[in-house]
């Protein structure tokens, strides 16, 4: 569902000055509050199309794919399937 939806990465420079990827919820609030841009820095990635359509496919089920049919058999059946067809469609 994250992939789906798009996903973002908040990174801390650390003391060494190279950013670390943080998830603790603490740490990104503290870093938010604290008024420095430098700070952090926030990585969004676009949602993925073919997650959501995995999922849709999960939820809702995926689209039935045609299929082709070969009929052989008694010419009088086909003949009587082949009019059944033409009054139908009209």
């Amino acid at each position: 569902m994250r992939a789906a939806k798009g996903l973002s990465h908040f990174f801390l420079r650390d003391e060494k000055g190279q950013f670390k990827r943080i998830t603790d919820e603490a740490q990104i609030e503290a870093a938010l509050n604290s008024g420095n841009e430098n700070a952090f820095w926030i990585d969004t990635k676009d949602p993925s199309t073919p997650a959501f359509t995995d999922l849709m496919n999960r939820a809702i089920d995926k689209p039935i794919e045609s299929v082709d049919m070969h009929v052989s058999g008694d010419a009088e059946l086909l003949a009587r399937l082949h009019a059944a067809r033409k009054r139908v469609g009209k």
